[in-house]
């Protein structure tokens, strides 16, 4: 079962400390996964969660960015349940715009949503992707006042993804 929500509280609560981000030479990759991506750039701080692969925080602006792969006990739940699970813990959730998108040779769901979490708003962009009996989440958390002017770093990262599931 995958438990983003608390990681993504965790880091939307201003992460302490940063971290290596995990990356060498844009290069992903730990048993289950290998992935090339970007990172959002100079001004995003690497930090390093428990359960992402891969996490940002810019520390302007509060805003938040993680990438996450599961390949363990993934069953054929639907996209739309998925993005669900992300929502966990969060309080008056509306999902502005939802639509399935075509990502890295599959189809995959983007979602756009308002949301608090402790009672503090939060505007959110989540790609769900299962590809290769693995799921993918980008998670993208901002301030509704910094939403838009971080989100070319969501962009950037998204359009830079590209990843397979580990053949063992």
């Amino acid at each position: 079962m995958r438990m983003l929500s608390p990681i993504i509280c965790c880091v939307l609560g201003l992460m302490a400390c940063a971290a290596p981000s995990g990356l060498n030479q844009g290069v992903y990759e730990d048993a289950q996964v290998r992935y090339r991506v970007v990172g959002p750039g100079a001004a995003w701080k690497p930090v390093r969660l428990q359960n992402a692969d891969l996490s940002w925080f810019q520390p302007t602006t509060g805003s938040t960015l993680l990438i996450n792969s599961n390949c363990k006990g993934v069953k054929d739940v639907p996209l739309h349940s998925l993005t669900q699970h992300l929502l966990i813990g969060m309080t008056d959730k509306k999902i502005v715009h939802q639509e399935a998108i075509p990502f890295s040779n599959r189809e995959a769901l983007e979602t756009e949503a308002v949301t608090k979490i402790d009672g503090v708003p939060h505007q959110m962009k989540m790609l769900v992707l299962k590809k290769d009996g693995c799921v993918y989440d980008l998670v993208y958390a901002a301030s509704p006042q910094f939403y838009e002017e971080d989100m070319k770093a969501y962009v950037q990262t998204k359009g830079s993804f590209t990843g397979h599931a580990r053949r063992r």
